[in-house]
């Protein structure tokens, strides 16, 4: 039987519940899940409950994030797309004055959706 590598350090692994690889090391220090959606490997630093919506959801902040601008009105992305033919950060700033998004998510949604 092959054996399973860590999917952070590489070392000896064993699956975790959520279905990714982790050495007893790194289990220790982290929380991990593949993606119900996508199946990337998302990783939490031993701090985050596990409670958190992300862990408890097992869907990863890209996918919920491309949920999201799925959601986007239409003419939103269209005057979104306009502006950022002049410039992504006037691009950045309508998208967070339209939509209320944070700077990371706004900055997400014209860089790899728009």
């Amino acid at each position: 039987m092959k054996e399973q590598h860590c999917d952070m350090c590489g070392k000896p692994a064993e699956p975790t519940p959520f279905g990714a690889m982790l050495c007893p090391i790194c289990r220790a220090r982290n929380s991990a899940y593949r993606c119900t959606r996508c199946g990337g490997l998302v990783t939490f630093g031993a701090l985050i409950p596990p409670d958190h919506p992300d862990l408890v959801s097992r869907v990863c902040w890209t996918c919920r994030m491309k949920e999201r601008a799925d959601a986007v009105p239409v003419a939103e992305v269209e005057a979104i797309r306009a502006t950022a033919r002049g410039g992504k950060i006037q691009a950045i700033k309508l998208a967070r004055e339209r939509l209320g998004w944070s700077l990371i998510e706004a900055a997400w949604l014209v860089e790899v959706y728009i």
